[in-house]
């Protein structure tokens, strides 16, 4: 057998470096985040700045729980994140086996629609969708946000299931079952549902997470209130007047506090978003 071309070093060594400058141009703001949550005033207003708290300050993380209402805040995006994510997945879920399984008239336009859909700015559906939910009685409301929600996610996430259907397990399965009296739904259920779990999990996951960290169209749907998550929430500690440096600290503890759960989640489930969004990836 041929002997596998080793490559050269240079190039290891510049992936490596490529690699090394990549994590600290993401890594860093999160890592000025953290630091700057233990700091002091004082020391937040120092210069040059301090890349390590001299005399690290963890009052800022029991001050936060009083400062503002943040357990509260929690719950409510846990309550929105989970609500959005069962509202979408089942409307996902049908719509994308319906596109990968069945042949109607306009089947190429509403997939076209979806397709058209991910080229507008969602700054775009602001408006009408403000006015929609006014007129129908919906502004600070969490179902009225989880309605928002899903007009921004389910045409994407439509799109990455429909080819997850169709390549997760040959159709003749379905017709097999079909023939041996089970139903369109139950095909559905008891064989789509459980082989395409791994794209289900994905579309969750990333569902979760979008809404979990949205911040625009909550801050104007719920604008006050006692529904409001902890993304619109944290936003109270700027101020009419913006972020001082006495409240710098408390405001980076909050953000640390809200990004935890995300990246300690986003390291056990990233396995189900890759082959979720690479088993998707594959033409059809």
């Amino acid at each position: 057998m041929a002997q596998i071309e080793k490559e050269p070093i240079v190039l290891k060594i510049f992936i490596y470096i490529f690699i090394t400058v990549l994590f600290v141009w993401i890594g860093f703001p999160f890592y000025w985040m953290v630091i700057s949550s233990l700091k002091s005033p004082a020391e937040l207003t120092a210069i040059p700045p301090t890349y390590w708290p001299r005399d690290p300050v963890f009052s800022n993380y029991i001050t936060i729980w009083t400062a503002i209402p943040l357990a509260r805040q929690l719950l409510n995006s846990v309550y929105i994140t989970l609500l959005t994510v069962a509202i979408s997945l089942v409307l996902t879920a049908t719509t994308a086996y319906a596109l990968s399984r069945f042949d109607f008239k306009g089947k190429n336009f509403i997939v076209g629609f979806l397709l058209f859909v991910q080229l507008v700015p969602l700054t775009v559906y602001l408006i009408p969708l403000y006015f929609t939910l006014l007129n129908l009685g919906l502004i600070n409301t969490i179902f009225g946000l989880v309605i928002c929600y899903g007009i921004i996610g389910i045409p994407y996430m439509a799109l990455m299931l429909r080819s997850y259907f169709k390549n997760a397990y040959p159709k003749e399965l379905e017709e097999a079952a079909i023939i041996d009296g089970c139903s369109r739904f139950g095909t559905f259920i008891r064989i789509g549902v459980p082989l395409t779990r791994t794209g289900l999990i994905a579309v969750s996951i990333m569902t979760g997470i979008n809404t979990w960290k949205e911040f625009l169209f909550a801050s104007i749907v719920l604008r006050r209130g006692a529904y409001r998550p902890v993304s619109v929430g944290i936003f109270d500690l700027v101020g009419e007047f913006g972020l001082s440096f006495n409240r710098m600290g408390l405001f980076m503890a909050a953000c640390t506090i809200v990004c935890v759960p995300l990246i300690v989640g986003f390291i056990f489930v990233q396995r189900y978003i890759v082959g979720g969004i690479s088993g998707g990836a594959v033409k059809g």
